[in-house]
C-alpha cells in the first residue's frame, strides 16, 4: 500500500494553541491570577473559635477525638489527651484574644481524665476566669462553660 498518514501528538496541539494565544488574552489571564493572589493576601482568616461559633460571643467546641482529627483511630491514649489539651489551649486563648463572652468545651464522660485536665489548666493559668457546668439537659456531664468575656 502507498497510502500515506499524518500523526499529530494531541500534546502538540494543545502547547501549539497556548504559545498562538493572542497576547491579549495571555494578558488577561496573568491579571485574573495577580487579582486571586491579592485577593488571597488581603483576604481575613478565618480564626479558630470562629469555627465553633453558636452565636454573636458564643462558641462550642467539641474535643472529642473523632471531631478534632481523621485519623485518630492511629493515635496512642498520650497523643489523644495531648492533641485535646492543646486544642482546648488555643481555642481558648484565640477566644480571649477575639473578645468571646463564653465557650462550652465538651469533653465528654469517659473516665474524667480530659475534664480533670482543663479544670486544672483554667485553675492554674485562668484562675480569673469563671468556670461551671454545662446545663445538664443539653449536655449531660460532658462539658464545661468558660467566661472568657463581659
Amino acid at each position: 500500500m502507498t497510502d500515506k498518514a499524518m500523526l499529530i501528538m494531541l500534546d502538540d496541539i494543545y502547547y501549539n494553541e497556548k504559545l498562538n494565544t493572542p497576547k491579549e488574552e495571555k494578558n488577561k489571564d496573568i491579571i485574573i491570577a495577580e487579582e486571586k493572589l491579592k485577593a488571597e493576601a488581603t483576604a481575613i482568616p478565618v480564626q479558630l473559635i470562629d469555627r465553633h461559633k453558636t452565636d454573636k460571643r458564643k462558641a462550642e467546641v467539641d474535643l472529642h477525638i473523632s471531631a478534632l482529627r481523621k485519623d485518630y483511630s492511629n493515635l496512642k491514649s498520650g497523643e489523644i489527651i495531648s492533641i485535646q489539651k492543646q486544642y482546648f489551649i488555643d481555642a481558648l486563648e484565640n477566644g480571649i484574644m477575639n473578645h468571646y463572652k463564653e465557650i462550652v468545651f465538651i469533653h465528654g464522660i469517659g473516665n474524667g481524665v480530659l475534664k480533670e485536665i482543663l479544670l486544672n489548666i483554667l485553675k492554674t493559668d485562668y484562675d480569673d476566669l469563671a468556670v461551671y457546668n454545662a446545663p445538664f439537659n443539653k449536655y449531660g456531664n460532658g462539658a464545661i462553660v468558660v467566661e472568657v468575656g463581659d
